[in-house]
């Protein structure tokens, strides 16, 4: 990571979470330079475990270094809303094999997405400001 915060940049992001690092990513591939400023070391500890299929459809080029990491493949999803009701099921795969998601290390996950978009020509820092 940089160490100094730019005078200039065309693209300022703040904040490294799965939003931040997408949107640098995407802009950075774009041949805009962007700037992605960041205030936690990461990994750092993040609430929130399991991923929906359409999420790989935002990754960039990072879904292969998500299935390296050995994470749980997820085919569906159960879900209740309260303990007064039954619980309803998702199959992610009855549209199609490739339709499924996984069960994921936030802290991890979400180092992984930062240290993609952070290629050799981008900057990222992590500073508070």
């Amino acid at each position: 990571m940089a160490s100094q915060i730019p005078e200039h940049a065309q693209i300022l992001v703040v904040g490294g979470g799965p939003s931040g690092s997408y949107t640098a990513s995407a802009l950075s591939r774009e041949g805009l330079n962007v700037v992605l400023l960041e205030a936690a070391q990461f990994p750092r500890y993040h609430i929130g475990e399991s991923l929906i299929p359409s999420v790989p459809t935002w990754f960039i080029d990072a879904e292969q270094k998500l299935v390296e990491m050995g994470f749980k493949h997820k085919p569906g999803a159960a879900i209740k809303f309260n303990q007064f009701k039954r619980e309803g099921y998702t199959d992610f795969v009855a549209l199609g094999h490739t339709n499924s998601s996984w069960n994921v290390v936030r802290s991890t996950f979400d180092k992984m997405l930062l240290d993609h978009a952070n290629p050799a020509e981008q900057r990222c820092l992590n500073k508070r400001v």
